[in-house]
């Protein structure tokens, strides 16, 4: 339990470390009740296991993530979520925040049919995302018809405004 509590909390080279750690402290200290005490503690089979566990459990839990955040953020920026502490991401960045909104479409759903509306929004939002993603931009909510969006942050890039404005620009002739 403390190993895959471990890899679940520490998804940088911590976890690793920790694990690592506290697998040779168990083989360690079987050795030493053995040495000392006469005592056989297994440690083959259960750092096998412990081994398992908490390698299984840290590729479900990236997996997981990853298929929750791939349509909000590009692969880099999951790439820094995952690498980094959950601290390391708040602080300061100078960023460009990016609002779209598809003209009309308050008087277009009102005429149409829900599931054909959503059916609709959602092709059309997966076509924004591509070109949102292309210029590093990071999707930080979905708001009805409207996309909000953040281009240097939490990943810095080199022009970000330059990028908003391309990717604006291709949301527009989508």
């Amino acid at each position: 339990l403390a190993g895959i509590t471990i890899a679940r909390r520490y998804y940088n080279w911590r976890g690793p470390t920790f694990v690592l750690g506290l697998g040779l402290l168990y083989f360690l200290a079987s050795i030493g009740l053995f040495e000392y005490r006469q005592v056989h503690l297994p440690f083959v089979v259960p750092l096998v296991l412990f081994a398992f566990a908490v390698g299984l459990v840290s590729w479900l839990e990236r997996a997981g993530l990853k298929k929750r955040w791939s349509g909000y953020v590009s692969v880099d920026v999951l790439e820094q979520i995952l690498k980094s502490e959950a601290g390391d991401l708040a602080k300061r960045y100078d960023a460009v925040a990016m609002f779209g909104d598809i003209r009309g479409f308050t008087s277009f759903s009102d005429k149409r049919d829900p599931e054909l509306v959503v059916k609709l929004l959602n092709r059309h939002f997966e076509r924004f995302s591509a070109e949102i993603f292309e210029e590093k931009g990071a999707i930080d909510k979905f708001m009805g018809d409207g996309v909000l969006v953040v281009f240097g942050a939490p990943i810095k890039i080199d022009s970000a405004e330059l990028r908003a404005v391309r990717a604006a620009l291709k949301m527009r002739d989508v």
